[in-house]
């Protein structure tokens, strides 16, 4: 038989270590026979080890206590009897441990057990054969001490007997029991069919008292192995069991369960309910007049409440969802169980809804969360006066929505371009507020990308516009690029116009402060926020907002009026080409736009860049026309220009490196002729210590040759590094073909475009190669008066080819050639 068998209940769990009296009376709380102890003692002073007196005596002593009926005497006498027997201490623990086990197989918390003599006769009595009988009483003693050598086999029999009395023993063969008394052991196998028989014998004793159907769905819920065998029917299980049968027979007679609980006789009412019990067709009589009553009760109870709900809700969505109400409820049948309750009230708050017009998502919109799942739960109702303030909140959104589609339009956005035709339907419901979040931010970055991208300048117009989409928005729902993007443009336009009004006080620090150095035309423009007449109320001057670049003053253009030791003018018709190969004057503030559109994702930090449309003023070179246009970008503030912060070598260790990295992705795209540290920035340190880089000045990139780049960032350590996995992926996500059509629409000259998409191919391949922006650098720049090498290869690649895919087949060549200079020999 296997020990580890799982069909009885396990034993009290042993200790380690001999413990206490104490904690032998709460381990043992059953009564020992003396015949039981008197088996144990003597198996403990027949051990050599336990021959002393001390021991002796101490065991008689065990005896005598539990004659006495003083158990838990009698265990701490039988522990003495082994600590005073003059044992090592760790010999002794081990021989409790093997007196402990014999205690375990024979002594169950709780039960009481029989001696092995009571056994014997509960044995011989289930024999029904006279001469095994007889076989079985002359072999006695000889099976006795067989059990005493094998506790299993003792065990088993006695939970036999425990669980199911002289019944269990009848469940044996002839077969099994001589076995069992000879100390052989059984299969798990055997153990199981014994087990299942008994099961099933107390099974059908209880079938007999129900209805086939009923008892058959009663045992569904019997636990798992009692029908197999596996897991002893135990007096709890049969008589949940009853329960179940008993509730499942009511119920299929009409009858509550809480009719039970309602019976006057207490005996009786506490033996249907635990199980100890059948109902008697008396008592199903007794429970039916019950029930009767009950259910009258319960109808009164049911209308009381269904009348309150119906003065909540219209009467049309009330009579809706009384349709969905249980019939059992309406009669009184059942309770109006707080289940059915909330199921009633999330139905006719869903009516209430849909009368409207209205759906759930609706309330999501216009109540917190906790409130909105209460509502649509059925735990709270959706009163007439929640429903007027519902739909007064939702007239305020449509009108908000109406008005921000109106500015939207104006911008030249539509809805059916930033939502769905779902959230386009629940919009014009009033059931998404353009004003919260995320919409908000949604519409406002959409706006903010759509208007920075616009080829046409900023007018004064579209600025106050612009600004008009701002103000509808609470201030944390805008997106910060529109927000940014507003507050320069109108900021600095305010100061500009009011700087203009002859009656305005302190005109001087509203207007532009024309940049210090540079041969370009360019201003500072001041700017505020808030009500115009309390701008004076600022101690000293405004911040500056941007910096403004006028077209016609760029170096060599027809309003160019600053000077030069190098030349005596600066002024030039518009297109000149005096300042650089491949770059015409005129083009710089659109140039320095096209820089920021083509630093996607702001990877290099090119501040925000737009073109606009100012009113001319009187600081600007030569404005006799009433407007002038150019580029507007965003003034940093707290930056300083890197030659002037420290030198080079120094400036390596408070440099974030990527930032060199990526400034020299954005040089390479552009082919940049003018990157000198004049027009490099730095923010002011982290809180490592660490600064980061701001490009500026980009009025001389995208030129219309190749042999005119310039990048002093080859100084920075950082340019020697290769380009990181972010970069990398930042580099081969370059979609050329993109970039030339954000170049056509902005209106930069086609001559621009074949070097642009000859320095990214360098950019991919060279990066792919593994080579550092310093290399790239190399073949871009000319070296001691040579052509430049990248220059020179893309001639030979583009001479006589045909199309754009053959010049690129024949770069890969030129640029592998080109690589080799950077191999390690």
């Amino acid at each position: 038989m296997d020990p580890s068998s799982s069909i009885f209940p396990e034993p009290s769990s042993r200790i380690s270590r001999p413990p206490g009296a104490r904690e032998l009376q709460k381990k043992f709380k059953g009564e020992l026979t003396e015949a039981q102890l008197d088996k144990v003692l003597s198996t403990l002073c027949r051990d050599p080890r336990l021959q002393g007196v001390q021991g002796i005596a101490q065991a008689r002593l065990a005896v005598r206590a539990l004659n006495d009926n003083e158990t838990s005497l009698a265990l701490e006498a039988l522990f003495l009897a082994i600590h005073t027997s003059g044992c090592p201490p760790l010999t002794a623990g081990k021989i409790y441990r093997n007196v402990k086990n014999v205690f375990d197989r024979m002594v169950l918390p709780e039960t009481r057990l029989i001696s092995p003599e009571e056994l014997k006769g509960r044995i011989l009595e289930s024999i029904k054969d006279p001469a095994h009988a007889k076989a079985i009483q002359q072999s006695y003693d000889k099976a006795l001490a067989q059990l005493e050598k094998k506790p299993e086999q003792a065990l088993f029999l006695l939970q036999i007997y425990q669980h199911y009395g002289q019944e269990g023993f009848q469940r044996l063969s002839a077969t099994e029991k001589t076995a069992l008394l000879e100390g052989k052991p059984l299969t798990l196998e055997q153990q199981h069919r014994i087990v299942k028989q008994c099961n099933l014998h107390l099974i059908d004793a209880l079938r007999a008292h129900y209805p086939k159907e009923i008892f058959e769905k009663a045992l569904r819920g019997l636990p798992e192995g009692v029908l197999e065998g596996k897991k002893v029917f135990l007096k709890a299980d049969q008589m949940a069991l009853v329960v179940t049968a008993n509730k499942l027979f009511l119920e299929d007679k009409g009858i509550p369960w809480k009719a039970v609980e309602e019976l006057p006789d207490a005996f009786r009412r506490e033996a249907l309910s635990k199980g100890e019990g059948v109902p008697t067709e008396d008592e199903v009589r007794e429970l039916r007049e019950i029930s009767l009553e009950l259910q009258a009760a319960t109808r009164i109870s049911n209308h009381q409440l269904i009348d309150q709900l119906k003065g909540i809700y219209l009467l049309a969505v009330f009579n809706r969802a009384m349709k969905e109400l249980p019939e059992g409820v309406i009669e009184g049948k059942e309770t109006f169980s707080q289940e059915v309750l909330h199921a009633f009230i999330a139905q006719a708050n869903q009516g209430y809804l849909e009368s409207k017009g209205l759906s759930k998502s609706t309330l999501q919109t216009f109540f917190p969360s906790d409130e909105c799942e209460e509502f649509l739960t059925g735990k709270k109702a959706l009163s007439q006066r929640n429903m007027k303030d519902l739909l007064s909140n939702i007239e305020v959104v449509l009108g908000t929505n109406e008005k921000v589609e109106q500015k939207l339009e104006v911008t030249g956005l539509a809805l059916s371009e930033l939502f769905s035709p779902d959230e386009q339907q629940q919009i014009a419901r009033g059931e998404i507020s353009l004003l919260a979040l995320p919409y908000s931010k949604r519409v406002t970055q959409a706006a903010f990308h759509q208007q920075v991208n616009d080829p046409e300048p900023f007018t004064p117009e579209r600025i106050y516009q612009l600004k008009a989409l701002f103000d509808l928005f609470p201030q944390e729902a805008l997106s910060e690029d529109f927000a940014r993007l507003t507050r320069m443009l109108h900021g600095s336009l305010l100061a500009l116009s009011m700087s203009l009004e002859p009656t305005t006080p302190r005109r001087d620090i509203l207007s532009p402060k024309a940049t210090g150095g540079g041969i370009s035309g360019s201003y500072f423009l001041p700017g505020f926020e808030g009500k115009p007449e309390r701008w004076n109320r600022s101690p000293g001057g405004l911040p500056f907002y941007a910096i403004f670049k006028p077209s016609l003053e760029d170096a060599f253009g027809p309003e160019n009026d600053r000077t030069s030791k190098d030349v005596k003018s600066l002024r030039a018709p518009l297109g000149s080409r005096l300042l650089r190969r491949g770059h015409p004057s005129g083009e710089a503030s659109k140039k320095e736009h096209m820089a920021y559109l083509l630093d996607h994702d702001h990877f290099a930090g090119v501040p925000l860049t737009v073109m606009v449309d100012l009113p001319s003023h009187p600081k600007f070179a030569r404005a006799a026309a009433p407007s002038k246009v150019g580029s507007l970008q965003e003034f940093q503030q707290g930056a300083e220009e890197v030659h002037a912060l420290t030198t080079v070598e120094d400036f390596d260790k408070i440099l974030i490196e990527a930032q060199v990295r990526r400034l020299a992705i954005l040089d390479i795209r552009l082919g940049n002729s003018d990157r000198h540290f004049g027009n490099l920035l730095v923010l002011p340190a982290d809180p490592n210590g660490l600064r980061q880089l701001v490009p500026i000045d980009h009025g001389l990139v995208l030129p219309d040759t190749l042999d005119e780049a310039h990048f002093e960032w080859t100084a920075f350590l950082a340019s020697r590094t290769p380009f990181n996995t972010e970069e990398l992926a930042y580099i081969a996500h370059l979609d050329v073909d993109k970039d030339i059509k954000i170049l056509e629409a902005q209106g930069i000259r086609e001559a621009c475009f074949a070097p642009f998409i000859a320095r990214t191919l360098l950019l991919k391949r060279g990066a792919a190669a593994g080579l550092t922006p310093h290399h790239l650098a190399y073949l871009m720049g000319k070296q001691r008066g040579k052509v430049c090498r990248f220059s020179d290869a893309f001639f030979r690649a583009s001479k006589g080819a045909s199309s754009w895919d053959e010049i690129k087949d024949r770069l890969d060549r030129e640029f592998d050639n080109l690589f080799t200079l950077f191999k390690k020999p």
